[in-house]
């Protein structure tokens, strides 16, 4: 199921809801208190309290496949190389259409050897993934998955036999292009930088692109793009984006390091996506991991967060969390309990060698989940210490833990009971950081807000009494607790009424 906001209610049947927000449903308890729910991707249309569900269905026209109930609009072509594959519509009415290219291998001098077209093959949605099974002959595919604040692209690599050796020579780098065209309103920045377009010069990051409108403000992100390979530990390489024009057509092409393919794990897939950034709530509800590993590359858009010490090798991970409860629990209400859900990945065969307490530590710095990574909380700022470890970035008393065993199942939920019965000692405000206690084979991994199966990501169950509803949740705690007392009292009295009638 696509629609979060539904699978919550499902899951308190016998609850009424009685307030929703952007990413949270309140439910009113019987004594009085309110259940509070909240994720970090969003739940509800923006300013509204329809609720979002970010599944393919049937379009009809010139497209065959749409999302329709996301604050961004997704149109695609159900045949792959017919042109214009798919088109991100904003709320602003702004657009960017984009049609992916060939495949290549492309050295350092732009050489270029064409390892395969874009072929005619039909798309198949399956809820929010629509998958064109090898879209670039056999073993390479092409999908797009749907989440409620980004769109996720995917090309997948079998085999590291489904790509030909190179007859370029040099530096190599896989290449996927792709071409674009938007509305007039919209212009790309890279590196914070205008791209002016001029013809036949190449500009290249490995950072996001911002697409912004006239006003300069972010409608959406091509996020920086990544590859990962198939191991249990999930190794990744930060790739590269290229933007130039040819004659009247723009190109955006993503690289990958032949280097690398050469020793992943497969299947491979290689990650170009592209994230709603308007509304200014992109970098307010957020999930990562900072790996030391790979110190400078963002982790934002994966699909999963952790914590410990991969058993393959000297890497530490650590993963911000963000729900900003300050925004949706008003100031003054007393939290009676609050519980972090994480559902456990364990691909494979993959065991933790070690039984371990992953804590969680209030975070003192303003990350930014597109920007951050083991080096820097976001663009330009570093941590104190890298991994998040100094005395300014985190506050190294944890306010909850959960003991993590080697034999916990694939998918099993594990809750992290959190302490604060204030708001302000709840979440101070930046999140939290999970962090492993004993950094040493104990990497246990976990399902980020970008899993592509809803019912995986995390979740945070909030209990509160509401400012000044101290008496009122005493009143409504005596009447439920002697509301069995009161029906029987009425119940007697209307038999003896009935009585009296019937003599």
């Amino acid at each position: 199921m696509s629609n979060h906001a539904a699978l919550i209610r499902q899951e308190n049947a016998g609850l009424t809801v009685s307030r929703r927000g952007r990413r949270f449903l309140e439910f009113a308890l019987p004594d009085g208190k309110t259940k509070h729910v909240a994720t970090i991707e969003p739940l509800h249309l923006r300013d509204s309290e329809t609720e979002i569900d970010a599944t393919w269905v049937t379009d009809t026209g010139a497209w065959q496949w749409k999302l329709a109930s996301t604050d961004f609009q997704a149109h695609a072509r159900s045949v792959f190389n017919v042109g214009n594959l798919y088109e991100w519509r904003h709320s602003s009415d702004e657009w960017v259409i984009v049609d992916p290219q060939s495949i290549n291998w492309i050295n350092q001098d732009n050489s270029r050897q064409q390892i395969a077209i874009k072929q005619a093959i039909t798309g198949a949605a399956n809820d929010a993934t629509l998958t064109f099974q090898n879209a670039y002959g056999a073993g390479r595919h092409f999908s797009y998955t749907a989440h409620p604040k980004r769109l996720i692209k995917h090309i997948t690599i079998d085999t590291l036999g489904d790509l030909p050796a190179p007859t370029v020579t040099g530096t190599i780098w896989f290449e996927a292009e792709f071409t674009i065209s938007n509305s007039s309103g919209v212009e790309l920045y890279l590196d914070g930088v205008r791209w002016a377009r001029a013809n036949n010069v190449r500009v290249r990051t490995g950072n996001r692109i911002e697409f912004r409108n006239d006003a300069g403000e972010a409608l959406w992100y091509a996020d920086a793009p990544i590859a990962t390979d198939s191991s249990v530990e999930g190794n990744s390489v930060s790739a590269e984006y290229e933007v130039r024009r040819q004659g009247g057509t723009y190109f955006i092409t993503v690289r990958v390091p032949r280097a690398w393919l050469l020793t992943a794990v497969y299947p491979v897939i290689v990650d170009p996506t592209f994230t709603d950034g308007y509304g200014g709530d992109a970098t307010t509800y957020s999930d990562t991991r900072i790996y030391s590993d790979e110190a400078t590359t963002n982790f934002g858009a994966t699909d999963d967060i952790s914590a410990g010490n991969t058993i393959y090798g000297a890497g530490i991970s650590r993963s911000p969390i963000r729900f900003a409860l300050a925004a949706n629990i008003t100031e003054g209400a007393t939290i009676d309990s609050a519980t972090l859900t994480l559902t456990l990945v364990q691909a494979g065969s993959f065991r933790s060698y070690n039984n371990r307490t992953v804590r969680v530590y209030p975070l003192r710095r303003d990350w930014v989940e597109s920007e951050a990574t083991w080096n820097i909380y976001s663009t330009g700022n570093n941590w104190d210490t890298a991994g998040a470890a100094g005395a300014n970035d985190y506050d190294s008393s944890s306010i909850g833990s959960h003991d993590m065993l080697t034999a916990d199942a694939q998918y099993s939920t594990h809750d992290f009971a959190l302490s604060g019965s204030t708001l302000a000692a709840l979440d101070p405000g930046n999140g939290w950081l999970l962090r492993a206690d004993t950094e040493s084979s104990d990497w246990y991994i976990f399902c980020s807000s970008d899993h592509a199966t809803t019912a995986y990501r995390p979740i945070l169950v909030v209990v509160y009494t509401a400012a000044g509803g101290g008496v009122i949740s005493e009143i409504a705690t005596v009447l439920w607790a002697n509301v069995g007392q009161f029906a029987g009292v009425a119940e007697a009295s209307i038999a003896q009424v009935a009585g009296v009638v019937a003599n």
